[in-house]
């Protein structure tokens, strides 16, 4: 969960009343915030000027708010006295409005082709009027910083950039150029120099040198001019000295640019339109539109669209699913104290409800309802009895699982429980198997070549096991229940899970009798009768030296194999004693098992 720190005595005058430290704690609570206390230094809170230099802000009081993962209008100051103000019923959320006051047509952005094959979305608007001092400066900064933390996953599918508009000189181009072509003072450094000079001294930067990775392997790197050729930004990474922003700016232009359109939309409205409450009172709550001209296809798009979601409530579920009672009237009052627009209607059975465009986190109706019984107050519902009673259950095939794991251990196998991701070598290539594309679920942005797909057999994470346990004595007995994974066009998520059982035995010499004895075991306990409902099938299955492997039948389906491991293998796997082994598909032994006790 995001945390956001605000100075205590500038969150009550933009609330508008003082709260003492129990009054405010328990506002919090109900109205669904953690909250933690300190000082500046405590809460490692910290505020800089315009010009980068520190202020002093350590014996200040500080509340640390923690808020919901998808509030993103509530990392800031504003937007939390925005909504703390509406639900004490001090102020409505005011309506955000396009008012563009440039002379002639709107500015534009134009999007040159090629930026296409680095970050293809782009998307802007214009503040106007705006006064910063050094509260609304630093908070400005930081929602733009927890925006990309957050909602844009560390840049990657967003960022965003914010300049002084009164420097800048339009149309404004977005292309992707070479980095040595890339030439300009960014922020914070005292000369200009090119791109690739630029990433260099950025690798000594604790901050902006985790954001290089996204953008330094491609040949060229997206770049914004003005019409005078002046660098604005280079997204995702840093912007231009030239056109900062600062306490004495007036105009602000914001640009975003992103893989996600939808995500920098988002970013784009709620950084405006919460800091639009700075602008001064003739343009107050309102936005200037920007228009993106794409050179590519032609298009012309104009953002930010500021869509009013209109929402229809029926009263008689919000009482349903809340357990009360309420009447038309008390729910309106909720959804207004939760910054919802009530539209007026005369049918006393529904609410319409616009959501604000800010509010990205209402999606459906029952988020609204959700959001009527926090004003509500779920301590004030009122408590009664559920009127039906039921019995909690274990998953059926899970209560199986933990059976036949009893089983193995009472037969002196030990229980392990192996990583889920494996490289592609282990999970294939060191079984003696070829790489299986349309099998294999595999990590896009793996963090090591240890964890690069999921795994499709339980059998090398127990060989893994023996490798680190090679000086144990012998003989060493494991096994697992566990589940694999692969891919499955059929299924709505396109990937399935498979409850698997694997065990093996690893001694001076093989072992092939003792795991079919372990399996004969398994197949007993379920009432399969050996040569009736299973048999063993002679199998080629290159993991397994040869003949000396077997596929396990079960009403006539193959449901896994059994055998010892070929000497390829073991050496994959730096093993030095031969090693036998079983892996059987659980939930097909599962269905038999189901069968036979009806």
């Amino acid at each position: 969960m995001p945390n956001v720190n605000v100075m205590k005595k500038e969150l009550f005058k933009f609330i508008g009343r003082e709260f003492t430290d129990e009054e405010f704690i328990n506002l919090c609570f109900e109205f669904g915030l953690e909250m933690e206390q300190g000082d500046g230094t405590e809460m490692q809170m910290t505020r800089v000027d315009d010009k980068g230099t520190a202020i002093d802000i350590s014996k200040e009081e500080v509340y640390k708010l923690e808020v919901a993962a998808n509030r993103y209008d509530l990392l800031c100051l504003e937007g939390i006295s925005q909504i703390l103000k509406s639900y004490l019923g001090f102020g409505k959320i005011p309506r955000l409005t396009i008012k563009n006051q440039r002379e002639g047509p709107l500015e534009r952005i134009i999007v040159k082709p090629e930026t296409q094959e680095v970050r293809p979305f782009v998307v802007g608007a214009i503040l106007r009027n705006i006064t910063f001092d050094i509260q609304s400066y630093n908070s400005f900064i930081d929602l733009q910083d927890k925006l990309h933390q957050n909602i844009c996953r560390k840049r990657t599918l967003g960022s965003m950039g914010t300049h002084d508009y009164d420097k800048i000189q339009g149309p404004i181009t977005y292309e992707a150029r070479h980095p040595r072509d890339i030439v300009f003072q960014a922020l914070k450094q005292t000369e200009s120099m090119n791109a690739e000079q630029l990433f260099e001294k950025l690798r000594q930067d604790q901050k902006l040198k985790k954001y290089l990775h996204i953008i330094e392997n491609k040949p060229k790197f997206p770049v914004f001019y003005d019409a005078n050729g002046q660098v604005l930004s280079l997204p995702p990474i840093i912007n231009s000295d030239a056109t900062k922003v600062s306490l004495d700016t007036k105009n602000v232009f914001i640009e975003m640019t992103g893989t996600d359109l939808h995500k920098i939309e988002i970013c784009l409205i709620i950084v405006a339109g919460l800091f639009s409450s700075h602008c001064a009172p003739e343009s107050e709550f309102t936005i200037e539109q920007v228009e993106v001209h794409h050179e590519v296809d032609g298009r012309i798009e104009v953002f930010p669209q500021l869509t009013y979601h209109e929402f229809e409530v029926q009263l008689s579920q919000v009482n349903k699913t809340l357990g009360l009672s309420m009447d038309i009237q008390k729910a309106k009052e909720c959804a207004e104290k939760m910054g919802l627009l009530i539209k007026d209607q005369d049918d006393t059975t529904k609410l319409v409800v616009e959501v604000p465009p800010i509010r990205s986190d209402v999606l459906h109706a029952c988020d609204i309802i959700e959001d009527i019984g926090i004003a509500f107050g779920y301590n004030n519902i009122p408590r009664e009895l559920p009127p039906t009673n039921t019995i909690g259950m274990q998953q059926p095939l899970n209560k199986f699982s933990d059976l036949v794991r009893i089983e193995l251990g009472q037969a002196g196998y030990i229980e392990c429980l192996t990583m889920s991701l494996l490289s592609i070598k282990e999970n294939y290539e060191f079984l003696n198997k070829p790489f299986n594309e349309n099998e294999a679920i595999q990590i896009s942005n793996p963090k090591t070549i240890e964890f690069e797909v999921v795994r499709t057999s339980l059998i090398p994470g127990l060989l893994k096991v023996f490798q680190s346990n090679m000086n144990e004595s012998l003989p060493q007995k494991v096994f697992e229940v566990s589940d694999v994974a692969m891919l499955d066009d059929t299924s709505d998520v396109l990937a399935r899970n498979e409850r698997r059982i694997s065990a093996m035995y690893m001694n001076t010499n093989s072992g092939f009798e003792i795991i079919q004895g372990v399996v004969d075991l398994i197949m007993t306990k379920i009432g399969a009768k050996h040569g009736e409902d299973y048999r063993l099938q002679e199998s080629d299955d290159p993991m397994y030296f040869p003949r000396r492997g077997a596929n396990v039948v079960l009403s006539g389906k193959v449901i896994g194999s059994l055998g010892v491991l070929h000497p390829q293998v073991l050496d994959s796997f730096h093993i030095k004693y031969p090693v036998t082994c079983f892996e059987l598909r659980l939930n097909e032994i599962f269905e038999h098992f189901k069968l036979k006790s009806q």
